[in-house]
């Protein structure tokens, strides 16, 4: 049902998962080797807001992530990502 509590909060962990990764500097596929055993295509669902994440799933993330869990709970502004590789710096 879109609009739903579960999508919202599927954005909301969606967004601090990429915002906190990134501040720590990691790439995708580093931090997908750290948590899913190098499955980037599932962080990049997940970092999409197209995953249905699991509790369990969530206390690894923030574990990874060195952050208490709730936090990746806490609403945030979900931007999304542009598909591609980024342009190169001329």
């Amino acid at each position: 049902m879109p609009g739903s509590n579960g999508e919202t909060l599927s954005k909301y962990v969606a967004a601090n998962v990429r915002r906190v990764r990134e501040r720590l500097g990691l790439s995708q596929q580093e931090f997908a080797d750290q948590v899913f055993g190098g499955d980037v295509r599932r962080l990049q669902r997940l970092e999409g807001g197209r995953y249905d994440i699991r509790l369990s799933t969530l206390a690894l993330l923030a574990g990874h992530l060195k952050v208490h869990a709730g936090s990746l709970l806490r609403k945030a502004t979900f931007q999304p990502r542009h598909a591609g590789r980024p342009r190169r710096a001329t």
